[in-house]
């Protein structure tokens, strides 16, 4: 099985040839970012020994490889614990490209992105900029979704997500 460290390097296949390997550079690069995002431990390891959200990270860390300019991400926060989600949205927050990710967190939602769409049944309830936005277009279009009455509590500078009465 591949180490995390070579995994992380194959992000810059596209650049590489057809059936070509890492070479030295691609694998110093991934130390590099593994380093970078507090991943220098899971380097040598073996993919196969690693957890989920061990391997969330390490995908994150392959996909920056790239330098793309578009990140799709289906529930990247699945099998994270509580550090490793924030770790990872800050991460993904601080970086110079667009990500379209699916979420079933409002709540993270609201926190971490700057637009959100609500969609429903193949419907588009929602589409909002959160720092312009009217807070309560969101929460009608989430009482929609889920059946539930939704409000925000503020607790200091932060507002959170309240489902229910």
């Amino acid at each position: 099985m591949r180490r995390v460290v070579e995994y992380v390097a194959m992000g810059e296949s596209p650049q590489m040839g057809v059936f070509s390997a890492p070479n030295a550079a691609a694998l110093r690069r991934a130390e590099s970012l593994l380093e970078e995002m507090g991943l220098a431990e899971l380097a040598p390891r073996s993919m196969d020994e690693i957890s989920l959200g061990e391997m969330r990270l390490a995908g994150l860390a392959r996909v920056q490889s790239q330098n793309a300019d578009l990140m799709l991400l289906d529930e990247p926060l699945t099998g994270l614990d509580l550090k490793r989600r924030y770790d990872f949205l800050r991460r993904l927050k601080a970086m110079k490209c667009n990500v379209l990710m699916s979420l079933h967190e409002p709540d993270i939602a609201w926190q971490f992105a700057h637009r959100i769409l609500v969609i429903d049944r193949r419907r588009l309830l929602c589409d909002m900029c959160t720092d312009t936005a009217d807070p309560n277009t969101f929460l009608q279009a989430l009482e929609s979704v889920y059946g539930l009455p939704m409000h925000f509590e503020t607790q200091g500078i932060r507002r959170r997500l309240i489902a229910g009465d």
